[in-house]
């Protein structure tokens, strides 16, 4: 059966021993060529979240202009199993500061690329 609409992209992030998590997510005009991006909406806040249930990692991004920024020191990247899932949540607030919508703007897994 069709999808109704497009999901997520998906990735795998990579994780190594020893070393920090450290992403920057862009925000890309959709379809500029060549690539050009914007500014974040103002109100808005991005998330990133590893696994789920009582294992569950949040990650907040530090937005400044077209750049969202993670970072997970590797005392906790250490403890996350290959194939853990992952996912980026948008999070759009309206102009009262109420939660308005939560989007999953990409997804994936974790693997653990520590040289064994």
């Amino acid at each position: 059966m069709p999808l109704l609409f497009n999901p997520p992209q998906s990735y795998d992030i990579p994780v190594s021993l020893g070393g920090d998590l450290l992403v920057t997510f862009k925000n890309k005009v959709p379809g500029s060529d060549p690539v050009t991006y914007t500014d974040y909406p103002v109100g808005t806040s991005i998330k990133m979240l590893i696994g789920k249930g009582d294992s569950l990692i949040q990650i907040n991004g530090v937005i400044n202009g077209s750049d969202a920024v993670f970072r997970l020191e590797s005392e906790v990247a250490d403890t996350i199993r290959s194939g853990v899932s992952w996912r980026l949540i948008f999070s759009i607030v309206d102009d009262n500061a109420q939660l308005r919508d939560d989007i999953v703007i990409m997804n994936g897994r974790v693997v653990r690329v520590d040289g064994d």
